[in-house]
């Protein structure tokens, strides 16, 4: 399968971000932030229709890659006119088999589980942090409920629109990133899949619209919270009474506070903060259907 990107776009390691100093021509690496800590990136934009860019990389999995490929290919082309907000919902459509979307993994209430879709998630996050650098303003933003691998916390955000949304009147999980368009003139998304080396794949965002001289500058102070805790819950697929077996590892959670300052001559600096938390994940423990109720929890107490 080809997937079209524009060329000289640079490559990144997985979990890791790139962000173009030059519009498609230049980088800097940043790694995900795990401690107490800040990274900070400059991103300047030329005078020239491209108003910033933003890179980010994973597995070619065939199921990941697929999604992520579909999603942006629908993205790819859409126009913000001037004063209208753009919903990545509308443009990407329910994640239904119909639509082309494939089973893959994804983060839904703390865990990482397969559903459809998965991956697209890594397309809005891009666009997000694409969005921060072009100055145009987020309406609607929701950050997921782990740590993300693939771009630095803080710049990711978290969509669902799931078949069941396809049925008026019935609550469904819907999950939006909005973005508004502050230009005097319409803005354009483009966003593609390349092939790069190690078995990666590279997911540029990039937009194009009204030329400026300004540039921004962005910090993401983090600090991690405490591990999980520990629970159980009952299989409903396996009624063994002695079935036990840890599905999922606790971790640590994360806060992070953003800032990007975006700089034009002659004009006053203009500040944007915004904060994102990743709760604690609970260690998981899936126990037979038929344990008896008064077997006690399924872990050596200390």
């Amino acid at each position: 399968m080809k997937y079209a990107l524009a060329s000289a776009v640079t490559s990144v390691g997985l979990g890791f971000c790139a962000h173009h100093t030059e519009p498609l021509r230049a980088r800097q690496v940043l790694p995900v932030s795990s401690v107490i800590a800040v990274h900070t990136v400059t991103v300047s934009v030329e005078p020239m229709s491209v108003l910033s860019a933003f890179t980010t990389s994973f597995m070619a999995e065939p199921g990941r890659t697929t999604n992520i490929a579909l999603a942006a290919g629908k993205l790819d082309g859409a126009v913000i006119a001037p004063g209208a907000t753009l919903s990545f919902n509308d443009v990407v459509g329910i994640r239904s088999s119909a639509a082309g979307y494939v089973t893959a993994p994804v983060l839904l209430q703390g865990r990482r589980t397969p559903d459809l879709g998965g991956g697209v998630c890594q397309v809005s996050s891009t666009l997000h942090a694409a969005a921060r650098h072009g100055h145009l303003i987020i309406k609607e933003r929701i950050p997921h409920s782990l740590v993300p691998k693939y771009i630095e916390p803080g710049y990711d955000a978290t969509v669902a629109f799931p078949e069941s949304c396809a049925t008026p009147g019935i609550p469904c999980g819907k999950l939006d990133l909005k973005i508004l368009n502050p230009y005097g003139e319409p803005v354009t998304v483009r966003a593609g899949v390349a092939e790069a080396d190690g078995g990666l794949m590279r997911l540029t965002v990039w937009l194009e619209g009204t030329s400026t001289a300004c540039h921004s500058s962005a910090s993401h102070w983090s600090e991690p919270l405490d591990r999980g805790g520990r629970r159980w819950v009952r299989s409903a697929r396996v009624f063994d009474a002695n079935y036990v077996k840890v599905v999922q590892q606790a971790a640590a959670g994360l806060v992070v506070w953003s800032t990007l300052t975006w700089v034009c001559p002659d004009k006053p600096d203009e500040v944007v903060r915004w904060f994102s938390r990743y709760p604690p994940v609970d260690e998981v423990w899936e126990v037979g259907w038929h344990r008896p109720r008064d077997a006690g929890p399924p872990w050596e107490e200390p």
